[in-house]
C-alpha cells in the first residue's frame, strides 16, 4: 500500500469517528434530563439569582455540550437567559452546575417572576401565566465546528413542574 492510501484511509476513519462521536452527543442533548437543585423550591426568582441546576446525562458516555441556555420569555419578550457554558457530563451521572443568568432589564424581570412564582404556588392570579413560555437550548457542534441546536419549549407553568419534581431518573 502505497503512502496516499494510508493517509486516506486514515483521513477517512477520523472523519467517521468525529461524525460518530457528534452524533452521540446529539442524541445524549435530546435526552438531557435536568431539574433545580434544592428539590421541590424552584422559582423563577430564585434561578434570576444565579443558582445551581441538576443535570443528568441518561446514556451510558460521556458527553458535552457548548452551551446550555434557558430563555424565559414573557409575551414573546425575551426576561432573561439562564446559561451554563461547556458542559460536561459522564455517561449515566448528574452534575450540579451554577448557571448565570442574565437580562436586559434585570428588575422588570425580577418583578415578574416574583409575580409568576406567586401565581404558580397558588396566589391570586393578576397577570396572564399563559404568556410566559421558556424554551431550553441545547448547543453541541458537529465536528466542533458546524453548529447544532436541541430546542425544547415549554410553558412556565409545565417548566415549574419540571423543575421541581422529585423523581429523577438518573
Amino acid at each position: 500500500m502505497n503512502k496516499h492510501s494510508v493517509i486516506t484511509i486514515v483521513a477517512i476513519i477520523l472523519i467517521i469517528i468525529s461524525l460518530a462521536y457528534s452524533g452521540m452527543n446529539i442524541y445524549a442533548a435530546e435526552q438531557l434530563k435536568y431539574r433545580w437543585d434544592d428539590l421541590g423550591k424552584f422559582s423563577f426568582f430564585e434561578m434570576s439569582n444565579n443558582g445551581n441546576m441538576e443535570i443528568c446525562n441518561i446514556v451510558p458516555y460521556s458527553s458535552n455540550f457548548k452551551n446550555f441556555h434557558i430563555n424565559i420569555l414573557y409575551q414573546m419578550e425575551n426576561r432573561g437567559t439562564y446559561a451554563i457554558e461547556n458542559l460536561w457530563i459522564d455517561g449515566s451521572q448528574s452534575k450540579l452546575e451554577k448557571g448565570k443568568f442574565s437580562s436586559d432589564n434585570y428588575i422588570e424581570s425580577q418583578h415578574l417572576f416574583m409575580q409568576m412564582d406567586f401565581q404558580f404556588d397558588g396566589g391570586d392570579i393578576r397577570i396572564d401565566p399563559n404568556k410566559l413560555s421558556v424554551v431550553v437550548s441545547i448547543e453541541t457542534p458537529i465536528i466542533g465546528i458546524i453548529p447544532y441546536t436541541t430546542v425544547t419549549q415549554y410553558t412556565g407553568f409545565d417548566f415549574d413542574k419540571l423543575m421541581n419534581q422529585e423523581s429523577f431518573e438518573c
